[in-house]
Protein backbone atom coordinates (compact mmCIF):
# COMPACT_ATOMS: atom_id res chain seq x y z
CA UNK A 1 0.00 0.00 0.00
CA UNK A 2 2.63 2.36 0.78
CA UNK A 3 4.44 1.59 -2.77
CA UNK A 4 1.07 2.78 -4.61
CA UNK A 5 1.34 5.77 -2.34
CA UNK A 6 4.74 6.72 -3.38
CA UNK A 7 3.90 6.37 -7.28
CA UNK A 8 0.52 8.49 -7.26
CA UNK A 9 2.99 11.28 -7.52
CA UNK A 10 5.08 10.14 -10.47
CA UNK A 11 1.77 9.22 -12.34
CA UNK A 12 0.38 12.39 -11.76
CA UNK A 13 3.10 14.89 -12.47
CA UNK A 14 4.43 12.88 -15.43
CA UNK A 15 3.64 15.85 -17.52
CA UNK A 16 0.97 14.11 -19.46
CA UNK A 17 -1.50 16.82 -20.62
CA UNK A 18 -4.19 16.81 -23.16
CA UNK A 19 -3.85 17.62 -26.83
CA UNK A 20 -6.18 20.17 -28.85
CA UNK A 21 -6.78 22.65 -26.24
CA UNK A 22 -9.07 24.44 -28.93
CA UNK A 23 -6.81 27.42 -29.53
CA UNK A 24 -7.22 29.25 -32.64
CA UNK A 25 -4.53 30.75 -34.64
CA UNK A 26 -4.06 34.29 -34.46
CA UNK A 27 -5.81 34.72 -31.30
CA UNK A 28 -9.30 33.96 -32.67
CA UNK A 29 -12.09 32.84 -30.59
CA UNK A 30 -15.18 31.91 -32.99
CA UNK A 31 -15.04 30.85 -36.36
CA UNK A 32 -17.44 30.27 -38.61
CA UNK A 33 -17.69 27.03 -41.17
CA UNK A 34 -18.46 28.09 -44.66
CA UNK A 35 -19.76 24.99 -46.65
CA UNK A 36 -17.21 23.57 -48.02
CA UNK A 37 -17.26 23.90 -52.43
CA UNK A 38 -16.92 20.13 -54.09
CA UNK A 39 -15.26 19.74 -56.79
CA UNK A 40 -16.02 16.04 -57.41
CA UNK A 41 -19.02 14.62 -59.35
CA UNK A 42 -19.67 13.26 -56.18
CA UNK A 43 -23.26 14.69 -55.20
CA UNK A 44 -23.08 16.34 -51.26
CA UNK A 45 -19.35 15.07 -50.78
CA UNK A 46 -18.84 18.54 -49.46
CA UNK A 47 -21.76 18.72 -46.97
CA UNK A 48 -20.15 16.03 -45.27
CA UNK A 49 -17.10 17.51 -44.79
CA UNK A 50 -19.24 21.02 -43.70
CA UNK A 51 -21.45 18.47 -41.44
CA UNK A 52 -18.38 16.84 -40.23
CA UNK A 53 -16.54 19.99 -39.72
CA UNK A 54 -18.98 21.92 -38.00
CA UNK A 55 -19.67 18.72 -35.54
CA UNK A 56 -16.21 18.21 -34.72
CA UNK A 57 -15.76 21.92 -33.30
CA UNK A 58 -19.30 22.65 -31.88
CA UNK A 59 -17.85 19.40 -29.64
CA UNK A 60 -14.47 20.32 -28.80
CA UNK A 61 -14.42 24.03 -28.80
CA UNK A 62 -13.80 26.99 -30.28
CA UNK A 63 -17.25 28.86 -30.48
CA UNK A 64 -18.66 28.07 -33.91
CA UNK A 65 -20.83 31.09 -34.93
CA UNK A 66 -22.86 32.03 -37.57
CA UNK A 67 -20.66 34.22 -40.77
CA UNK A 68 -21.68 37.35 -39.94
CA UNK A 69 -20.60 36.88 -36.34
CA UNK A 70 -17.25 35.44 -36.41
CA UNK A 71 -14.10 36.24 -36.48
CA UNK A 72 -12.21 33.79 -38.88
CA UNK A 73 -13.61 31.71 -41.62
CA UNK A 74 -12.82 28.19 -42.01
CA UNK A 75 -12.75 27.56 -45.55
CA UNK A 76 -12.32 24.07 -47.22
CA UNK A 77 -12.65 22.37 -50.50
CA UNK A 78 -12.87 18.64 -52.15
CA UNK A 79 -10.38 18.72 -54.71
CA UNK A 80 -10.48 14.95 -55.90
CA UNK A 81 -12.01 11.55 -54.88
CA UNK A 82 -10.55 8.66 -56.34
CA UNK A 83 -12.41 4.82 -55.97
CA UNK A 84 -10.38 1.80 -56.57
CA UNK A 85 -11.41 -1.85 -56.55
CA UNK A 86 -9.52 -3.97 -54.31
CA UNK A 87 -11.31 -7.19 -54.45
CA UNK A 88 -13.22 -9.27 -57.10
CA UNK A 89 -15.48 -12.32 -56.88
CA UNK A 90 -15.20 -15.78 -59.05
CA UNK A 91 -16.85 -13.81 -62.13
CA UNK A 92 -14.48 -10.82 -61.98
CA UNK A 93 -17.01 -8.20 -60.26
CA UNK A 94 -15.56 -5.67 -57.61
CA UNK A 95 -16.74 -6.40 -54.24
CA UNK A 96 -14.41 -4.39 -52.21
CA UNK A 97 -13.70 -0.40 -52.96
CA UNK A 98 -11.75 2.11 -51.55
CA UNK A 99 -12.42 5.53 -51.70
CA UNK A 100 -9.74 8.20 -51.06
CA UNK A 101 -10.92 12.03 -50.49
CA UNK A 102 -8.28 14.75 -50.78
CA UNK A 103 -9.11 18.12 -49.57
CA UNK A 104 -7.87 21.94 -48.67
CA UNK A 105 -8.92 23.99 -45.99
CA UNK A 106 -7.75 27.40 -44.40
CA UNK A 107 -8.66 30.07 -41.85
CA UNK A 108 -9.05 33.07 -42.97
CA UNK A 109 -9.86 36.40 -40.66
CA UNK A 110 -12.80 37.90 -41.90
CA UNK A 111 -11.74 41.68 -41.26
CA UNK A 112 -8.81 41.37 -43.38
CA UNK A 113 -9.30 38.21 -45.67
CA UNK A 114 -5.60 37.07 -43.93
CA UNK A 115 -4.64 33.86 -44.25
CA UNK A 116 -3.96 32.26 -40.57
CA UNK A 117 -3.64 28.62 -41.30
CA UNK A 118 -3.69 26.58 -44.50
CA UNK A 119 -3.54 22.88 -45.04
CA UNK A 120 -3.69 21.79 -48.51
CA UNK A 121 -3.66 17.80 -50.37
CA UNK A 122 -4.74 16.52 -46.81
CA UNK A 123 -6.11 13.00 -47.51
CA UNK A 124 -7.87 10.35 -45.62
CA UNK A 125 -9.80 7.04 -47.20
CA UNK A 126 -11.83 4.13 -46.03
CA UNK A 127 -12.41 0.48 -47.75
CA UNK A 128 -16.33 -0.59 -48.30
CA UNK A 129 -17.89 -3.72 -49.54
CA UNK A 130 -20.07 -4.07 -52.52
CA UNK A 131 -23.03 -6.32 -52.82
CA UNK A 132 -24.15 -5.90 -56.51
CA UNK A 133 -27.25 -4.36 -55.20
CA UNK A 134 -27.43 -0.71 -56.59
CA UNK A 135 -28.90 0.81 -53.46
CA UNK A 136 -27.08 -0.83 -50.83
CA UNK A 137 -23.91 -0.22 -52.82
CA UNK A 138 -24.42 3.29 -53.06
CA UNK A 139 -25.37 3.36 -49.37
CA UNK A 140 -22.13 1.51 -48.15
CA UNK A 141 -20.17 4.02 -50.09
CA UNK A 142 -22.26 6.91 -48.72
CA UNK A 143 -21.14 5.44 -45.16
CA UNK A 144 -17.66 5.12 -46.27
CA UNK A 145 -17.26 8.74 -47.20
CA UNK A 146 -18.84 10.28 -44.01
CA UNK A 147 -16.61 8.28 -42.11
CA UNK A 148 -13.89 9.73 -44.23
CA UNK A 149 -15.20 13.16 -43.58
CA UNK A 150 -14.88 12.42 -39.89
CA UNK A 151 -11.35 11.11 -39.91
CA UNK A 152 -9.81 14.26 -41.75
CA UNK A 153 -12.30 16.44 -39.67
CA UNK A 154 -10.35 14.94 -36.83
CA UNK A 155 -7.26 15.87 -38.03
CA UNK A 156 -8.09 19.39 -39.49
CA UNK A 157 -9.35 20.06 -35.75
CA UNK A 158 -5.90 18.97 -34.16
CA UNK A 159 -3.71 20.00 -36.94
CA UNK A 160 -5.62 23.64 -36.49
CA UNK A 161 -5.16 23.99 -32.72
CA UNK A 162 -2.07 22.31 -32.19
CA UNK A 163 -0.41 24.64 -35.17
CA UNK A 164 0.96 21.84 -37.54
Amino acid sequence: MLRLLLLLPLLFGCGYHFVGKGELPGKVSSLAIVPFENHTQEPRLGDFFTAALREEFISRGPRVVPQAEAEALLEGEVVELSLRSLAYDESAKARQYRATVEVAVRLVRRGDGRVLWEAKELKGSREFLVSGEVMMDEGAKEEALRRVAADLAEEIYFRLTEGF
